[in-house]
Formats: structure tokens, sequence, C-alpha cells
């Protein structure tokens, strides 16, 4: 017979470690297992986003840049934040964290190294197969990524780069770059992502928001090159650090598997029109474990309202249609906005004063051309992120 939990959480990423972190603050307890195919965790990506200098996770905050930039050729645009900063997560920070909140908890079950090869929905229970054996569960919570294809996404966020140390100093250590040297094409637009750590140690990207799904060792060569025109004294590289965000990504249908529930990047956790997930994820841990408490056996919780779902589809289309007129896009809505309304928009959650700031500074006719185009779409559909 094999073994039975009241919960499995498929995945043992940001999103999966996240909730089972949550459930333990919250004295959930009963016995929980979570299946990762990874058997170790690496340093493989940097979480960033803006945040008060008090918050869930402000021990594991390895950085914070007070100001940021936003730059276009001649344009430059500097934000300070007033009450928010940027601020940046570590991965393996945060993994080990996490593992080590769980590893003396006896009601977590994490059995890493397994890769689960199919859910079946009995009704009842949940059956889990795995290439090590099989389990089964009253709710599944599958944080697993979703398979991308080339339609699986309007607008793709793409980066290759590195940490790099320098033999003089030559970065402004609480000065991010965050959208730097924008250059927009009908292929999309390109900017360079620079975060420094010290006077002569930085994390450093080329970014690409992609019309098209490309491999981001394609962009190696490009980064080297930005990295070279960027920085004039000798170098070491230490880190690459390379990403596929899919901005827009078309969900899928839940289906009629009412004890499994999708969560994480395949059910829209990041941020469509930007990319940042990692408080979207925080805040869905938060309200999933407070749900699961109490005792709601199918929990659905979505990562942002249908109107900001709307409108961020209207800026992605818009996008897709102009991406040469984007790096001006983005600096019109640096100038309109202060440093904490642009970190709201960018990673939060909008409100619609917010939004109407921003939709007063944009140029009209691209807008409402994919407005008139896809009413319909736009108004009626909805998306588990709604």
């Amino acid at each position: 017979m094999s073994p039975s939990y009241p919960l499995a959480i498929i995945g043992g990423g940001c999103a999966g470690l996240s909730l089972v972190s949550e459930l333990i603050r919250m004295g959930y307890d009963v016995p929980i297992l979570v299946i990762e195919p990874r058997t170790t965790y690496k340093h493989d990506r940097t979480w960033c986003f803006w945040a008060t200098d008090e918050h869930q996770h402000t021990d594991l905050v390895s950085k914070r840049w007070s100001s940021w930039q936003i730059s276009q050729c001649q344009r430059l645009i500097t934000h300070v934040g007033e009450s928010l900063s940027y601020q940046q997560i570590r991965s393996i920070d945060f993994y080990q964290d996490m593992l080590a909140r769980i590893q003396n908890v006896p009601t977590v079950d994490m059995r890493q190294g397994l890769k689960v090869t199919s859910l079946i929905d009995r009704g009842s229970d949940v059956q889990i197969e795995t290439d090590a054996g099989t389990f089964s569960a009253e709710v599944v919570i599958d944080t697993r990524p979703p398979a991308m294809t080339e339609k699986s996404a309007p607008v793709w966020q793409i980066f290759s780069g590195a940490e790099i140390r320098t033999d003089t100093p030559c970065f402004t250590p609480n000065s991010a770059g965050l959208m730097t040297k924008m250059v927009g094409d009908a292929k999309g637009l390109r900017f360079l992502y620079v975060l420094p750590q010290s006077p002569q140690h930085a994390l450093i990207q080329t970014t690409h928001f992609s019309l098209y799904k490309h491999d981001p060792s394609t962009l190696d060569k490009a980064f080297l090159k930005d990295l070279n025109a960027l920085v004039s004294t000798p170098f070491q590289l230490e880190r690459w650090e390379r990403g596929l965000l899919p901005m827009g990504l078309v969900l899928s249908p839940q289906g009629n598997r009412s004890n499994v529930v999708i969560a994480g990047l395949a059910a829209g956790a990041l941020r469509a029109s930007s990319g940042y997930g990692f408080l979207r994820i925080q805040n869905w841990a938060t309200q999933t474990a407070s749900a699961l408490r109490l005792g709601q056996c199918f929990v659905d919780i979505a990562y942002g309202r249908h109107f900001e779902t709307m409108m961020d589809s209207v800026f992605l289309k818009a996008f897709a249609r102009y991406p040469e007129n984007a790096a001006d896009w983005f600096l019109r809505i640096a100038t309109k906005l202060t440093g904490d309304e642009f970190a709201h928009f960018m990673s939060g959650a909008p409100d619609l004063r917010l939004w109407m700031k921003v939709i007063s500074v944009l140029p009209k006719r691209p807008f409402l051309k994919v407005i008139a185009a896809d009413t319909p779409h736009l108004f009626t559909a909805k998306s588990k992120a709604s």
C-alpha cells in the first residue's frame, strides 16, 4: 500500500518551500509530503523586489538599493525610494533557510531526488506516480514549472549575465541599474541590468524582452560585449546566471482535477508586464497556508486582480505590436511616477489611480488599436491569475 498524506506539494522551489514555511509558521500540524527532483540546492538565481525595510524575509536580504535608474540613449531617469527600496535575495540563502525550517519538523516528509511522472485524481484522493514509487494525497499543490512552447506567452524575458569582480572600483553600491541602455527594435527590447554589490562587485545581465522564445545562452556574446563596454578595468567572471521567463503566460485550464491545485509559475505567479514574482509568491503562500489551516480542501488563490490582468494584457499586446516604441514607453512611465509609485507599478498591485497616471503619459493610439481589436477577449476572458 502506497504512503498516504493529507497534503502533498510537488516541487520544492520558491513556491513550494514558501508554502511549507508558512504552514509551519501557522502551526499546521498534519503530515505534508514534499517531492523535489533536486538532490542538492545551488545558487541558481537571484530574486529582486521592492519592499520596506521590515518584512518576513528581511534576514535573507543580501543587498538593498535606495535608488535605481532607467535609461535610453541620453535620457536617464533616477528614482529614489521613500518607503521602499530595491532588494535582493540570493536563492541559495533562501533555500538553506527554508530547508533549515523544515529539517526538524516531524510532520514534513521532504523527498528529494524524486521525479513525478503522473498525477491521477481519483475523486477521494490523488495518486502520485514517481520514478521511485507511488504516493497518495487528499490534496496536491503542483508548483512545477509548465512546459513552454513558442506560443506559451506573447513576450519572453530572456537574460544572460554573471557576477563579476573588478580589479579597481567602478560601481556605485547604493544605486541599481534596472533598465539601462534600452534599445527597441522589431524583435523586442534589450537593456542592461546592473546590480552593484560593492564598488568592485556586481551582478550584470543583458536582458531581452523578446517576441520570440530562444535559449538564454544565445545572449552570452551580447552580454560579454556589453560588459566590456561598461567595465574598462580587468575583471573576473564568478558565476553565470541565465533565465527564460514567460511574460503573460497563457494559462492552462484547471480542468476536472478537483483535488489538484496548480500554483507557481504555471498559475501566473509572474507579473505579466514586468516579470517580477517573488513577493506575489510570498503573498500566495500566506493566503494558501491560511486557507489550508482552516480546512479548505480546494485552494485556488489568485495572483492578481482581473483588472490588473486585463491591463497587463493590453500592455503586452501593444508591446508585441510596437516593440520598437517600448523603450520610450518605459521612460515615460519612469518620468511620470515617483520612485515608490514605479515600484508598486512594476511589482506590486497598482490601484486605479496609479494606472490612470500611467495611462495619462503613454501615447494613446497604439493602445486604443489593441483595445479596439481585442475588446471582447480582454473584457470577458478570465484566468486563474485574475
